[in-house]
């Protein structure tokens, strides 16, 4: 959607990029599990509105990843509560 909203510009078409991506080391995909569903629904303080971002923010906890972002509203989280690392970007 950013790149089709032309918020994001990359120097490769789409496809290629995500496949580059994807292949570089250390990147993994995260399974969407149902404790993490439930966590999402559940998560402390006062996480961001958006369905996705808690999703994000359970996720990246529950694999102990950061999360690297230019979102206001999911660094903010971060920050207010320490239940995940969010690296602006």
């Amino acid at each position: 959607m950013l790149v089709k909203k032309g918020r994001l510009l990359l120097t490769w078409p789409l496809e290629e990029w995500v496949r580059a991506m994807f292949a570089a080391p250390g990147v993994v995909t995260a399974a969407i599990t149902p404790a993490i569903a439930l966590n999402a629904a559940q998560l402390p303080g006062s996480p961001p509105r958006d369905p996705a971002d808690r999703i994000l923010i359970a996720t990246a906890a529950a694999y102990g990843a950061a999360i690297l972002t230019r979102d206001k509203a999911m660094l903010h989280y971060a920050k207010a509560t320490g239940h995940v690392r969010c690296v602006a970007c």
